[in-house]
Parts: C-alpha cells; structure tokens; sequence
C-alpha cells in the first residue's frame, strides 16, 4: 500500500511541476504579445500623424500646384491626361508636381527623417 501512495504522491507532484511550466510560458507568450501590440499601435499612432501632417502641407499648396499633385498621387494619371482635366499644357503639370514634391521635401524632409529614426 505504501508503493501505490508513493506513486500517486508522486505523480500529482510531477503533473502540478508540468502545470507550472505550462503556465509559466503561457504567460510569458501573453507578454511578448502584449509588448508587440504595444510598439505596433505606437507607430499606428505616429503613422497617422506623419499622414496628418503630410496632408495639411499638401493643402498648404498653391491650388493649381495641389490639383496637379492630388490627381497625380491619388488617380495615378500620366501628366497628358491630368493637363487635359486641368485644361492646361502638359509642361505646366509637369512644372507643378515637380515643384510641389520640391516645396514638400523641404517642409516635411526634418519631419520624415525622424520618422524614420523613430520607427525603429
């Protein structure tokens, strides 16, 4: 009688130990999840404000400058047929998006530098 209460002592402790391992990487799995999450909503967060910002400059643009940009960005149309919407030459659309990518460079440039060192 005395084996079978050593065995059954035994094995209760063994399954409670496994229990415990179980346990312990269940939670530790939890926390890594829970960190990632964290670190992912942060750049969610400063992904939209560096869009934000990126499109408060765009309608910062002289008008026909912005036109020009929107329709190529959002449209994805070849200058010929933006100048057509436009009523313009297809010099003046080339000018325009050229010089509106010019304009946000230089205002946004510090701004997506840092975003970028920050994404790490």
């Amino acid at each position: 009688m005395s084996g079978y209460l050593y065995k059954i002592s035994r094995n209760k402790i063994l399954n409670h130990i496994d229990h415990d391992k179980v346990r312990d990487k269940y939670i530790s799995l939890l926390n890594d999840f829970a960190e990632a999450g964290r670190y992912e909503s942060d750049f969610l967060v400063r992904e939209k404000q560096l869009k934000e910002l990126i499109e408060i400059e765009v309608a910062a643009l002289p008008e026909q400058m912005r036109k020009a940009f929107e329709i190529s960005r959002n449209h994805d149309l070849a200058h010929k047929e933006i100048a057509e919407q436009l009523g313009v030459s297809e010099g003046v659309v080339r000018n325009n998006i050229s010089r509106s990518l010019k304009i946000l460079r230089e205002k946004l440039g510090p701004v997506v530098l840092l975003y970028l060192l920050l994404k790490r």
